[in-house]
């Protein structure tokens, strides 16, 4: 027969570390909380899908439609384009010279239609600074804004 004694801190303690060995040696054996998330998504969500009204013909609509897009990506980009998330770009390596000369050139021609733009306050101010009369310098002033 078992003998009745209090157990003191030490014991508790090593009680304590014993339980805490064996859940993490049984932890080891278990799957991981993402592989145990991931299979039961796996297993789970089509049978959910499955009653929810609707979902099932637009699950069948998606696979096919997602082909069609991906086709029609690669023959974008055969041409020289990208489009992500409505943005339209050059593919940064291969897009055709012709393509890229283009960009280059309506970016050039807005940059200097820009810079023209702003030519104009760079004048003004140099006039401010060589006019000899407030009245001159409020007449640069005036005339721009």
């Amino acid at each position: 027969m078992e003998q009745t004694q209090p157990c003191n801190l030490k014991q508790r303690e090593i009680f304590a570390r014993l339980l805490e060995e064996a859940k993490k040696r049984e932890s080891e054996t278990l799957e991981s909380e993402d592989d145990l998330d991931s299979r039961i998504e796996k297993e789970l969500l089509p049978k959910l899908a499955q009653e929810q009204a609707g979902a099932p013909e637009l699950i069948a609509k998606i696979g096919p439609l997602r082909k069609e897009l991906d086709v029609a990506e690669k023959a974008l980009v055969d041409l020289g384009f990208k489009l992500d998330d409505d943005r339209l770009s050059l593919i940064r390596y291969g897009a055709p010279a012709k393509l890229r000369k283009a960009l280059e050139a309506g970016k050039r021609s807005e940059r200097i239609e820009r810079e023209r733009s702003l030519k104009k306050y760079d004048l003004a101010i140099l006039g401010v600074w060589s006019a000899e009369t407030t009245g001159e310098a409020k007449g640069i002033v005036e005339a721009l804004l």
